[in-house]
């Protein structure tokens, strides 16, 4: 995505505000990428834009303390601008390859075919699924149950 030009510093909040709202073991690259293409959309309501960068430029004096910082966090997640923020970053960080590979995702595979004769049921970190028949006969319902006089069969 091409961008307009967006301060470091409201990046640099709006990235470590992405982190603590999806944490994962990948680089701050991703979450600098999010959050640049985030506040880059364009919005059907530029006031939404201007209340999302205002809101994160006064979460900047939090910056040097992660535990004040989530505690804000916590307490502005009800906010629309914090609503709307998250569902921007969403796409950015999640369509990451880097992020697919900590979550074991393989990426797209339309490419190659799909994935049901690739790998299809190879997460490892699944239990085997317990398949149990039941004890009792089932009984047949539906339409096919009864004959035409009525009497089921």
């Amino acid at each position: 995505m091409e961008h307009d030009h967006v301060d470091e510093a409201l990046v640099h909040v709006a990235a470590r505000v992405a982190r603590l709202a999806f944490p994962h073991d990948v680089p701050d690259e991703v979450y600098e990428m999010a959050a640049t293409d985030a506040l880059t959309q364009d919005h059907d309501d530029p006031r939404e834009d201007l209340k999302i960068r205002r809101s994160l430029q006064r979460l900047t004096e939090f910056l040097d303390d992660d535990a004040q910082l989530l505690a804000s966090l916590k307490d502005l997640s009800d906010e629309a601008w914090f609503r709307t923020y998250r569902q921007l970053i969403i796409p950015g960080i999640y369509g990451h390859p880097a992020v697919w590979a900590r979550l074991g995702y393989q990426g797209p595979s339309h490419h190659l075919g799909g994935y049901l004769h690739r790998g299809f049921n190879d997460l490892t970190w699944l239990p085997d699924p317990r398949v149990e028949e039941f004890p009792e006969p089932m009984a047949e319902i539906g339409p096919d149950s009864r004959s035409a006089d009525g009497v089921s069969r």
